[in-house]
């Protein structure tokens, strides 16, 4: 009772403050009652507070259970309650929590990409309809636009708009359903919620369809390319992964979360090895879940050669210089980018970020 209390006070209060500070659009219609699963897109804690004042009362939310929250958000999160995941791992609990929820008619909220470690829309994982398969309960899809321009517009002092968009239920997966179907649901889920946000918030979603990323690494006069160093790019390339090794897990990564990617080899080494143990003893599935196994393993293989390169150059100063090109549409003039930002590594000829 008390955490159905703590819900109801949450949701009316969200539902008092959020329209101060943003110009919020609720468009379609979110049934009452459940039992249904509520699944929105996700690139920013935000969508969370709309989730619970625009949705259902009483709404059970899924989150993060493998890593830890951020302090500023922990405490709230513990007084509304949550199901916590262990995402990428098998969660008995997790998922029998989530079946009781629903076989007691309620309504659960998922963010069925996963996690927030990039802006761009990511492909949803399949545990929502293996949820949906096994309750036997609709899929609603709910849409949130503005994010990325309700952000700067704070910045400036300005009221943003956001928008909240519910469509129609989606029925659950045929029971028994394999692998396949459930990929195929799962993209029909997504599908269903990038096609109900506003087509001015789309383009910052939008993924490009070519991508690559390179890495070259000095030392003092030498120039290296580590085998695997566009792993290790792409990392970079997420910083949001960097800021969780710090800020939720308490890891010594300080010289990979640095702006200008320079520090001694000892401090690189330390970074490697501070994240290398954590998959080792903690979470080996880390990378595997964000990025797919292939390139997760890759990252883990680019943080062993760094690991080595940093513990080679001791206390010399190393300089990473991490490159993304990308085209957004088949056709597209290939687009740059550089970390350090405008730094191209010694690339001769290379401009700044642009096609």
């Amino acid at each position: 009772m008390r955490t159905a209390g703590r819900r109801e006070s949450a949701r009316a209060l969200l539902r008092l403050a959020l329209p101060l500070a943003y110009r919020v659009e609720v468009s379609g219609a979110c049934p009452a009652t459940g039992p249904y699963i509520l699944a929105g897109n996700h690139s920013g804690f935000i969508e969370v507070a709309l989730m619970v004042a625009w949705g259902p009362r009483g709404l059970e939310l899924l989150g993060s259970g493998d890593v830890p929250l951020e302090p500023r958000f922990a405490k709230i999160a513990a007084w509304y309650g949550f199901i916590p995941v262990n995402r990428g791992n098998l969660d008995r609990a997790a998922l029998a929590a989530c079946m009781d929820a629903l076989g007691k008619g309620g309504a659960l909220g998922i963010f069925p990409e996963g996690g927030i470690w990039e802006e761009r829309e990511s492909a949803a994982q399949k545990g929502v309809s293996w949820l949906a398969m096994k309750a036997g309960v609709p899929v609603v899809p709910v849409s949130f636009g503005g994010l990325s321009e309700a952000a700067r517009a704070r910045r400036t002092f300005r009221r943003p708009r956001l928008t909240v968009r519910f469509g129609e239920p989606l029925p659950p997966p045929p029971p028994g359903s394999g692998r396949e179907a459930l990929d195929a649901h799962a993209a029909l889920v997504m599908a269903a919620i990038r096609g109900g946000v506003p087509p001015e918030f789309r383009a910052v979603l939008a993924r490009p369809v070519e991508e690559r990323f390179g890495l070259r690494v000095e030392s003092g006069s030498a120039v290296r390319e580590p085998p695997h160093g566009d792993a290790l790019a792409r990392l970079l390339f997420a910083p949001v992964l960097v800021r969780t090794f710090a800020r939720n897990l308490g890891l010594r990564v300080e010289a990979l979360a640095r702006p200008d990617q320079r520090a001694s080899g000892r401090d690189f080494a330390l970074a490697a090895s501070e994240i290398l143990r954590y998959l080792r003893e903690v979470n080996r599935h880390f990378f595997d879940y964000r990025f797919g196994p292939e390139i997760g393993a890759r990252v883990k293989a680019a943080l062993e050669e760094l690991e080595a390169l940093g513990n080679e150059a001791g206390d010399a100063t190393i300089a990473l210089h991490a490159e993304r090109r990308w085209r957004m549409a088949v056709g597209d003039a290939e687009s740059r980018e550089w970390l350090p930002p405008g730094n191209t590594g010694g690339v001769p000829g290379a401009a700044r970020r642009g096609p």
